[in-house]
Protein backbone atom coordinates (compact mmCIF):
# COMPACT_ATOMS: atom_id res chain seq x y z
CA UNK A 1 0.00 0.00 0.00
CA UNK A 2 1.09 3.56 -0.61
CA UNK A 3 0.15 6.33 1.79
CA UNK A 4 -1.62 9.56 0.81
CA UNK A 5 -2.96 12.55 2.75
CA UNK A 6 -5.98 11.12 4.59
CA UNK A 7 -7.71 14.49 4.88
CA UNK A 8 -8.01 14.77 1.11
CA UNK A 9 -8.66 11.98 -1.33
CA UNK A 10 -7.91 8.31 -0.64
CA UNK A 11 -6.27 7.36 2.64
CA UNK A 12 -4.10 4.88 0.72
CA UNK A 13 -3.82 3.19 -2.65
CA UNK A 14 -3.92 -0.59 -2.63
CA UNK A 15 -2.02 -2.53 -5.29
CA UNK A 16 -4.10 -5.40 -6.60
CA UNK A 17 -4.36 -7.57 -9.70
CA UNK A 18 -6.98 -5.20 -11.12
CA UNK A 19 -4.71 -2.19 -10.65
CA UNK A 20 -4.42 0.51 -8.01
CA UNK A 21 -7.48 0.51 -5.77
CA UNK A 22 -8.40 3.64 -3.76
CA UNK A 23 -9.01 3.11 -0.05
CA UNK A 24 -10.87 5.95 1.65
CA UNK A 25 -11.50 6.60 5.35
CA UNK A 26 -14.69 8.43 6.33
CA UNK A 27 -14.98 9.60 9.92
CA UNK A 28 -17.98 10.39 12.12
CA UNK A 29 -18.45 11.90 15.57
CA UNK A 30 -20.36 10.25 18.43
CA UNK A 31 -23.68 11.64 17.19
CA UNK A 32 -23.16 10.32 13.69
CA UNK A 33 -22.19 13.61 12.05
CA UNK A 34 -19.69 13.15 9.23
CA UNK A 35 -16.43 14.92 10.05
CA UNK A 36 -14.92 14.30 6.61
CA UNK A 37 -17.64 15.49 4.19
CA UNK A 38 -15.23 16.16 1.31
CA UNK A 39 -14.03 12.59 1.48
CA UNK A 40 -17.59 11.24 1.55
CA UNK A 41 -18.47 13.39 -1.47
CA UNK A 42 -15.43 12.18 -3.38
CA UNK A 43 -16.32 8.53 -2.75
CA UNK A 44 -19.79 9.14 -4.19
CA UNK A 45 -18.29 10.93 -7.19
CA UNK A 46 -15.86 8.08 -7.87
CA UNK A 47 -18.70 5.56 -7.51
CA UNK A 48 -20.75 7.49 -10.08
CA UNK A 49 -17.87 7.79 -12.55
CA UNK A 50 -18.39 4.35 -14.06
CA UNK A 51 -14.74 3.45 -13.42
CA UNK A 52 -15.68 1.07 -10.61
CA UNK A 53 -18.09 -1.85 -10.35
CA UNK A 54 -18.19 -2.36 -6.57
CA UNK A 55 -17.57 -0.54 -3.31
CA UNK A 56 -16.82 -2.30 -0.02
CA UNK A 57 -17.93 -0.37 3.07
CA UNK A 58 -16.20 -1.54 6.28
CA UNK A 59 -17.01 -0.67 9.89
CA UNK A 60 -14.86 -1.53 12.91
CA UNK A 61 -16.23 -2.32 16.36
CA UNK A 62 -15.78 -1.06 19.90
CA UNK A 63 -12.52 0.07 21.49
CA UNK A 64 -10.55 0.93 18.36
CA UNK A 65 -8.56 4.12 17.94
CA UNK A 66 -7.48 5.34 14.49
CA UNK A 67 -4.35 3.19 14.32
CA UNK A 68 -6.14 0.06 15.52
CA UNK A 69 -9.08 0.56 13.15
CA UNK A 70 -6.94 1.21 10.08
CA UNK A 71 -4.62 -1.64 11.06
CA UNK A 72 -7.55 -4.07 11.13
CA UNK A 73 -8.84 -2.79 7.79
CA UNK A 74 -5.37 -3.16 6.30
CA UNK A 75 -5.04 -6.73 7.56
CA UNK A 76 -8.38 -7.67 6.02
CA UNK A 77 -7.75 -5.85 2.74
CA UNK A 78 -4.26 -7.31 2.36
CA UNK A 79 -5.60 -10.80 3.01
CA UNK A 80 -8.45 -10.35 0.56
CA UNK A 81 -6.17 -8.96 -2.16
CA UNK A 82 -3.67 -11.76 -1.58
CA UNK A 83 -6.42 -14.32 -1.97
CA UNK A 84 -7.47 -12.70 -5.24
CA UNK A 85 -3.92 -13.13 -6.50
CA UNK A 86 -3.83 -16.78 -5.45
CA UNK A 87 -7.29 -17.55 -6.83
CA UNK A 88 -8.15 -15.10 -9.61
CA UNK A 89 -11.90 -14.78 -10.22
CA UNK A 90 -13.10 -16.93 -13.09
CA UNK A 91 -15.73 -14.44 -14.23
CA UNK A 92 -15.86 -10.71 -14.72
CA UNK A 93 -13.01 -8.63 -13.34
CA UNK A 94 -14.18 -6.23 -10.65
CA UNK A 95 -12.89 -2.71 -10.09
CA UNK A 96 -13.45 -2.04 -6.43
CA UNK A 97 -13.49 1.04 -4.22
CA UNK A 98 -12.70 0.57 -0.52
CA UNK A 99 -14.25 2.75 2.18
CA UNK A 100 -13.49 2.35 5.88
CA UNK A 101 -15.75 3.93 8.49
CA UNK A 102 -14.08 5.48 11.53
CA UNK A 103 -16.27 6.26 14.53
CA UNK A 104 -15.36 7.17 18.15
CA UNK A 105 -15.43 3.77 19.80
CA UNK A 106 -12.46 4.36 22.12
CA UNK A 107 -12.66 5.61 25.70
CA UNK A 108 -12.20 9.33 26.23
CA UNK A 109 -9.15 9.56 28.46
CA UNK A 110 -6.00 7.81 29.50
CA UNK A 111 -5.12 6.95 33.09
CA UNK A 112 -3.76 10.46 33.54
CA UNK A 113 -6.93 12.07 32.14
CA UNK A 114 -9.66 14.10 33.75
CA UNK A 115 -11.93 11.24 34.81
CA UNK A 116 -13.03 10.99 38.43
CA UNK A 117 -11.22 8.62 40.73
CA UNK A 118 -13.09 5.31 40.79
CA UNK A 119 -13.65 3.21 43.86
CA UNK A 120 -10.93 0.58 44.06
CA UNK A 121 -8.48 2.41 41.78
CA UNK A 122 -5.72 1.54 44.22
CA UNK A 123 -6.89 -2.02 44.62
CA UNK A 124 -4.77 -3.73 42.00
CA UNK A 125 -6.03 -2.29 38.71
CA UNK A 126 -3.40 -1.84 36.04
CA UNK A 127 -3.11 1.52 34.29
CA UNK A 128 -4.98 0.30 31.17
CA UNK A 129 -7.75 -1.10 33.36
CA UNK A 130 -7.99 2.11 35.33
CA UNK A 131 -8.07 4.11 32.11
CA UNK A 132 -10.90 1.93 30.81
CA UNK A 133 -13.12 2.51 33.83
CA UNK A 134 -12.35 6.21 34.03
CA UNK A 135 -13.00 6.68 30.36
CA UNK A 136 -16.29 4.81 30.60
CA UNK A 137 -17.48 7.07 33.43
CA UNK A 138 -16.52 10.18 31.46
CA UNK A 139 -18.45 8.96 28.43
CA UNK A 140 -21.52 8.12 30.52
CA UNK A 141 -21.41 11.57 32.10
CA UNK A 142 -21.92 13.15 28.68
CA UNK A 143 -25.31 11.47 28.34
CA UNK A 144 -26.96 13.08 31.35
CA UNK A 145 -27.38 16.53 32.88
CA UNK A 146 -24.60 18.22 34.83
CA UNK A 147 -26.45 17.62 38.08
CA UNK A 148 -27.00 13.96 37.27
CA UNK A 149 -23.34 13.60 36.24
CA UNK A 150 -22.22 14.89 39.62
CA UNK A 151 -24.33 12.20 41.25
CA UNK A 152 -22.87 9.57 38.90
CA UNK A 153 -19.35 10.59 39.85
CA UNK A 154 -20.17 10.53 43.56
CA UNK A 155 -21.68 7.05 43.38
CA UNK A 156 -18.84 5.56 41.35
CA UNK A 157 -16.30 6.77 43.91
CA UNK A 158 -17.77 4.48 46.54
CA UNK A 159 -16.26 1.10 47.33
CA UNK A 160 -19.66 -0.52 46.98
CA UNK A 161 -23.29 0.39 46.44
CA UNK A 162 -26.44 -0.75 48.16
CA UNK A 163 -29.77 -1.46 46.50
CA UNK A 164 -31.08 2.15 46.58
CA UNK A 165 -27.91 3.52 44.97
CA UNK A 166 -27.82 0.80 42.30
CA UNK A 167 -31.46 1.52 41.47
CA UNK A 168 -30.66 5.23 41.27
CA UNK A 169 -28.00 4.51 38.63
CA UNK A 170 -30.44 2.34 36.69
CA UNK A 171 -33.00 5.15 36.72
CA UNK A 172 -30.43 7.74 35.59
CA UNK A 173 -29.76 5.74 32.42
CA UNK A 174 -33.18 4.25 31.80
CA UNK A 175 -33.66 6.10 28.45
CA UNK A 176 -30.37 4.64 27.21
CA UNK A 177 -31.27 1.13 28.36
CA UNK A 178 -34.71 1.36 26.74
CA UNK A 179 -33.27 2.22 23.31
CA UNK A 180 -31.44 -1.09 23.21
CA UNK A 181 -34.76 -2.93 23.31
CA UNK A 182 -35.49 -2.29 19.63
CA UNK A 183 -33.27 -5.20 18.59
CA UNK A 184 -35.31 -7.63 20.65
CA UNK A 185 -38.73 -6.22 19.85
CA UNK A 186 -39.36 -4.61 23.22
CA UNK A 187 -41.33 -1.42 23.63
CA UNK A 188 -41.06 0.99 26.52
CA UNK A 189 -38.42 1.16 29.23
CA UNK A 190 -37.69 -1.85 31.42
CA UNK A 191 -38.43 -1.64 35.12
CA UNK A 192 -35.38 -0.34 37.07
CA UNK A 193 -35.90 -3.14 39.57
CA UNK A 194 -35.39 -5.71 36.81
CA UNK A 195 -32.12 -4.08 35.80
CA UNK A 196 -30.85 -4.09 39.39
CA UNK A 197 -31.99 -7.67 39.86
CA UNK A 198 -29.90 -8.69 36.85
CA UNK A 199 -26.87 -6.79 38.16
CA UNK A 200 -27.23 -8.63 41.45
CA UNK A 201 -26.46 -12.01 39.84
CA UNK A 202 -22.82 -11.25 39.05
CA UNK A 203 -20.03 -12.01 41.45
CA UNK A 204 -16.99 -9.73 41.25
CA UNK A 205 -14.70 -10.79 38.39
CA UNK A 206 -11.60 -12.65 39.38
CA UNK A 207 -9.58 -13.44 36.28
CA UNK A 208 -8.54 -11.54 33.16
CA UNK A 209 -9.54 -12.56 29.66
CA UNK A 210 -7.78 -10.76 26.82
CA UNK A 211 -10.65 -11.48 24.46
CA UNK A 212 -12.96 -9.17 26.38
CA UNK A 213 -10.61 -6.28 25.69
CA UNK A 214 -11.75 -6.45 22.09
CA UNK A 215 -15.26 -5.54 23.24
CA UNK A 216 -14.05 -2.81 25.57
CA UNK A 217 -13.71 -4.96 28.70
CA UNK A 218 -10.76 -6.60 30.33
CA UNK A 219 -12.23 -8.93 32.92
CA UNK A 220 -14.45 -11.99 32.76
CA UNK A 221 -17.51 -12.07 34.98
CA UNK A 222 -18.16 -15.18 36.96
CA UNK A 223 -20.77 -17.58 35.65
CA UNK A 224 -24.25 -16.32 36.58
CA UNK A 225 -25.90 -17.81 39.60
CA UNK A 226 -29.55 -18.01 40.43
CA UNK A 227 -31.31 -14.68 40.47
CA UNK A 228 -32.38 -13.45 43.86
CA UNK A 229 -36.04 -12.59 44.29
CA UNK A 230 -34.89 -9.19 45.49
CA UNK A 231 -31.46 -7.63 45.61
CA UNK A 232 -31.87 -7.20 49.38
CA UNK A 233 -28.64 -6.17 51.04
CA UNK A 234 -26.59 -7.21 48.02
CA UNK A 235 -23.38 -5.20 47.64
CA UNK A 236 -22.80 -3.87 44.11
CA UNK A 237 -19.39 -3.07 42.65
CA UNK A 238 -19.82 0.32 40.91
CA UNK A 239 -17.24 -0.65 38.29
CA UNK A 240 -19.38 -3.58 37.19
CA UNK A 241 -22.40 -1.30 36.82
CA UNK A 242 -20.35 1.21 34.82
CA UNK A 243 -19.20 -1.56 32.47
CA UNK A 244 -22.74 -2.81 31.93
CA UNK A 245 -24.00 0.72 31.22
CA UNK A 246 -21.12 1.28 28.82
CA UNK A 247 -22.21 -1.68 26.69
CA UNK A 248 -25.63 -0.05 26.26
CA UNK A 249 -23.97 3.29 25.55
CA UNK A 250 -21.62 2.02 22.87
CA UNK A 251 -24.37 0.02 21.20
CA UNK A 252 -26.46 3.17 21.14
CA UNK A 253 -23.60 5.15 19.61
CA UNK A 254 -22.98 2.51 16.95
CA UNK A 255 -26.65 2.74 16.01
CA UNK A 256 -26.53 6.55 15.88
CA UNK A 257 -23.45 6.53 13.66
CA UNK A 258 -25.10 4.05 11.32
CA UNK A 259 -28.50 5.73 11.22
CA UNK A 260 -27.51 9.38 11.09
CA UNK A 261 -24.07 9.26 9.46
CA UNK A 262 -23.43 6.17 7.38
CA UNK A 263 -27.01 5.89 6.06
CA UNK A 264 -26.78 9.14 4.03
CA UNK A 265 -23.45 8.00 2.56
CA UNK A 266 -24.93 4.62 1.75
CA UNK A 267 -27.93 6.31 0.11
CA UNK A 268 -25.64 8.36 -2.14
CA UNK A 269 -23.67 5.27 -3.12
CA UNK A 270 -26.86 3.35 -3.94
CA UNK A 271 -28.02 6.23 -6.16
CA UNK A 272 -24.94 5.79 -8.35
CA UNK A 273 -25.89 2.21 -9.23
CA UNK A 274 -22.58 0.77 -7.99
CA UNK A 275 -22.76 -2.56 -6.19
CA UNK A 276 -22.39 -1.89 -2.45
CA UNK A 277 -21.03 -4.53 -0.06
CA UNK A 278 -21.16 -3.85 3.70
CA UNK A 279 -18.78 -5.49 6.19
CA UNK A 280 -19.10 -4.94 9.95
CA UNK A 281 -17.23 -6.40 12.91
CA UNK A 282 -18.62 -6.48 16.47
CA UNK A 283 -20.54 -3.23 17.06
CA UNK A 284 -19.55 -2.33 13.51
CA UNK A 285 -22.24 -4.82 12.47
CA UNK A 286 -24.75 -2.57 14.24
CA UNK A 287 -23.31 0.41 12.36
CA UNK A 288 -23.84 -1.18 8.94
CA UNK A 289 -27.21 -2.77 9.79
CA UNK A 290 -28.50 0.56 11.11
CA UNK A 291 -27.29 2.27 7.93
CA UNK A 292 -28.94 -0.32 5.69
CA UNK A 293 -32.27 -0.02 7.51
CA UNK A 294 -32.14 3.80 7.69
CA UNK A 295 -31.06 4.48 4.09
CA UNK A 296 -33.56 6.50 2.05
CA UNK A 297 -36.55 4.20 1.55
CA UNK A 298 -37.25 5.26 -2.04
CA UNK A 299 -33.66 4.73 -3.09
CA UNK A 300 -33.36 1.46 -1.17
CA UNK A 301 -36.55 0.14 -2.79
CA UNK A 302 -35.01 0.63 -6.22
CA UNK A 303 -31.36 -0.16 -5.54
CA UNK A 304 -30.55 -2.69 -2.83
CA UNK A 305 -27.29 -3.19 -1.01
CA UNK A 306 -25.61 -6.07 -2.81
CA UNK A 307 -24.29 -7.96 0.21
CA UNK A 308 -23.63 -7.80 3.95
CA UNK A 309 -20.95 -9.69 5.86
CA UNK A 310 -21.30 -9.56 9.66
CA UNK A 311 -18.21 -10.72 11.55
CA UNK A 312 -18.90 -11.65 15.18
CA UNK A 313 -21.82 -9.24 15.30
CA UNK A 314 -22.48 -7.65 18.69
CA UNK A 315 -26.23 -7.34 18.10
CA UNK A 316 -29.13 -9.44 19.29
CA UNK A 317 -29.38 -12.91 17.79
CA UNK A 318 -33.11 -12.12 17.37
CA UNK A 319 -32.47 -9.01 15.26
CA UNK A 320 -33.84 -10.60 12.07
CA UNK A 321 -36.78 -12.41 13.65
CA UNK A 322 -40.24 -11.90 12.11
CA UNK A 323 -41.72 -11.90 15.60
CA UNK A 324 -39.51 -11.88 18.67
CA UNK A 325 -40.70 -14.50 21.16
CA UNK A 326 -42.70 -12.92 23.95
CA UNK A 327 -43.51 -9.78 21.94
CA UNK A 328 -45.72 -8.78 19.04
CA UNK A 329 -42.88 -7.02 17.22
CA UNK A 330 -40.16 -8.05 14.74
CA UNK A 331 -36.47 -7.86 15.47
CA UNK A 332 -34.93 -4.44 15.02
CA UNK A 333 -33.10 -5.30 11.80
CA UNK A 334 -35.77 -7.36 10.14
CA UNK A 335 -36.07 -4.83 7.29
CA UNK A 336 -32.44 -5.47 6.31
CA UNK A 337 -33.55 -8.82 4.86
CA UNK A 338 -35.48 -7.03 2.11
CA UNK A 339 -32.78 -4.42 1.51
CA UNK A 340 -29.85 -6.76 0.82
CA UNK A 341 -29.87 -8.72 -2.43
CA UNK A 342 -27.69 -11.68 -1.49
CA UNK A 343 -28.05 -13.74 1.69
CA UNK A 344 -26.55 -12.01 4.72
CA UNK A 345 -23.50 -13.91 5.98
CA UNK A 346 -23.08 -13.77 9.75
CA UNK A 347 -20.32 -15.58 11.62
CA UNK A 348 -20.57 -16.94 15.15
CA UNK A 349 -17.92 -18.71 17.21
CA UNK A 350 -17.94 -20.66 20.45
CA UNK A 351 -14.45 -19.29 21.13
CA UNK A 352 -15.66 -15.70 21.21
CA UNK A 353 -15.63 -15.22 24.98
CA UNK A 354 -16.89 -11.64 24.76
CA UNK A 355 -20.08 -12.65 22.94
CA UNK A 356 -20.72 -16.07 24.47
CA UNK A 357 -20.00 -15.30 28.12
CA UNK A 358 -20.26 -11.58 28.74
CA UNK A 359 -22.40 -9.69 26.23
CA UNK A 360 -25.82 -11.03 27.23
CA UNK A 361 -25.03 -10.55 30.92
CA UNK A 362 -24.43 -6.84 30.38
CA UNK A 363 -27.78 -6.56 28.56
CA UNK A 364 -29.73 -8.88 30.83
CA UNK A 365 -33.10 -7.89 32.24
CA UNK A 366 -34.34 -9.43 35.46
CA UNK A 367 -37.36 -10.98 33.74
CA UNK A 368 -35.04 -12.97 31.49
CA UNK A 369 -33.07 -14.76 34.19
CA UNK A 370 -33.35 -18.51 33.95
CA UNK A 371 -35.94 -18.35 31.18
CA UNK A 372 -34.19 -18.61 27.82
CA UNK A 373 -36.64 -18.43 24.93
CA UNK A 374 -34.12 -18.31 22.13
CA UNK A 375 -34.39 -20.73 19.21
CA UNK A 376 -30.99 -20.38 17.57
CA UNK A 377 -28.44 -23.00 16.65
CA UNK A 378 -26.44 -22.88 19.88
CA UNK A 379 -27.49 -23.37 23.47
CA UNK A 380 -28.02 -19.67 24.10
CA UNK A 381 -28.43 -18.58 27.72
CA UNK A 382 -30.65 -15.56 27.14
CA UNK A 383 -32.94 -13.72 24.73
CA UNK A 384 -30.24 -11.03 24.77
CA UNK A 385 -27.65 -13.44 23.40
CA UNK A 386 -25.39 -12.07 20.66
CA UNK A 387 -25.68 -12.98 17.00
CA UNK A 388 -21.90 -13.45 16.90
CA UNK A 389 -22.00 -15.79 19.87
CA UNK A 390 -24.85 -18.13 19.01
CA UNK A 391 -26.04 -17.52 15.44
CA UNK A 392 -29.40 -16.28 14.14
CA UNK A 393 -32.47 -17.13 16.21
CA UNK A 394 -36.22 -16.79 16.00
CA UNK A 395 -36.29 -17.32 12.23
CA UNK A 396 -38.11 -19.86 10.08
CA UNK A 397 -35.90 -22.58 8.51
CA UNK A 398 -36.51 -21.24 5.00
CA UNK A 399 -35.26 -17.80 6.10
CA UNK A 400 -32.09 -18.80 7.89
CA UNK A 401 -29.68 -21.68 7.68
CA UNK A 402 -26.63 -22.57 9.74
CA UNK A 403 -23.57 -23.95 7.96
CA UNK A 404 -20.03 -24.78 8.99
CA UNK A 405 -17.32 -22.38 7.92
CA UNK A 406 -15.65 -23.32 4.63
CA UNK A 407 -12.05 -23.07 3.54
CA UNK A 408 -11.07 -21.09 0.42
CA UNK A 409 -12.11 -22.85 -2.76
CA UNK A 410 -15.31 -24.37 -1.37
CA UNK A 411 -18.59 -22.72 -2.35
CA UNK A 412 -21.38 -21.62 -0.01
CA UNK A 413 -23.76 -21.80 -2.94
CA UNK A 414 -25.07 -18.30 -2.35
CA UNK A 415 -28.20 -17.35 -4.21
CA UNK A 416 -29.13 -20.96 -4.96
CA UNK A 417 -32.14 -22.90 -3.76
CA UNK A 418 -35.81 -22.08 -3.94
CA UNK A 419 -36.12 -19.84 -2.11
CA UNK A 420 -32.57 -19.11 -0.98
CA UNK A 421 -32.18 -18.46 2.78
CA UNK A 422 -31.93 -14.78 3.64
CA UNK A 423 -29.36 -15.35 6.39
CA UNK A 424 -26.46 -17.79 6.56
CA UNK A 425 -25.30 -18.30 10.12
CA UNK A 426 -21.72 -19.45 9.64
CA UNK A 427 -20.47 -21.60 12.51
CA UNK A 428 -16.84 -20.43 12.53
CA UNK A 429 -15.49 -21.80 15.80
CA UNK A 430 -12.83 -23.67 13.80
CA UNK A 431 -11.35 -20.53 12.25
CA UNK A 432 -12.34 -17.65 14.57
CA UNK A 433 -10.53 -18.17 17.85
CA UNK A 434 -11.64 -14.99 19.59
CA UNK A 435 -13.76 -11.89 19.22
CA UNK A 436 -11.10 -9.92 17.36
CA UNK A 437 -9.70 -12.79 15.26
CA UNK A 438 -11.80 -12.12 12.19
CA UNK A 439 -9.17 -11.49 9.53
CA UNK A 440 -8.21 -14.90 8.17
CA UNK A 441 -8.51 -16.91 4.94
CA UNK A 442 -12.00 -18.16 5.78
CA UNK A 443 -13.44 -14.65 6.25
CA UNK A 444 -11.63 -13.25 3.22
CA UNK A 445 -13.20 -16.11 1.30
CA UNK A 446 -16.66 -15.15 2.52
CA UNK A 447 -16.22 -11.68 1.03
CA UNK A 448 -14.84 -13.25 -2.17
CA UNK A 449 -17.94 -15.39 -2.44
CA UNK A 450 -20.20 -12.35 -2.07
CA UNK A 451 -18.36 -10.29 -4.68
CA UNK A 452 -18.03 -13.17 -7.15
CA UNK A 453 -21.76 -13.98 -7.39
CA UNK A 454 -22.87 -12.89 -10.86
CA UNK A 455 -25.93 -10.72 -11.41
Amino acid sequence: MTATHYLQGPYRMVSASMGETPWYMVSFDRRGRCTSPRTAAEIAERAASGDFTDVILFSHGWNNDWMQATGKYESFVDGYVGQLAERPPAGRQRRTLLAGIFWPSKLLTGAEGRGPVIAGDDGGLTDPEMAQVRGDVDELGLLITAEQAERLYALTQRDSLGLPEARELAELFLPLIARDGAETGESGPPDPGEIVRAWATADPPDDAVTDLGQLGYYEQPADPGSAPETAGDFSFDPREIVRALSVWQMKDRAGAVGEHGVAPLLTELLRTGIRVHCVGHSFGAKVVLSAICAADAAVAADRHVRSALLLQAAVSALSFSARVPGTDRPGGYRSALSRVELPILSTFSGKDVALTRFYHRALLRGRDLGEPDYAGDGEAPSRYAALGGFGPGGMDPHEATVVDVLDPGRSYGLGTGSPAPRVYGIRATRTIGGHGEVSNPSTWWMLRQLLDVEE
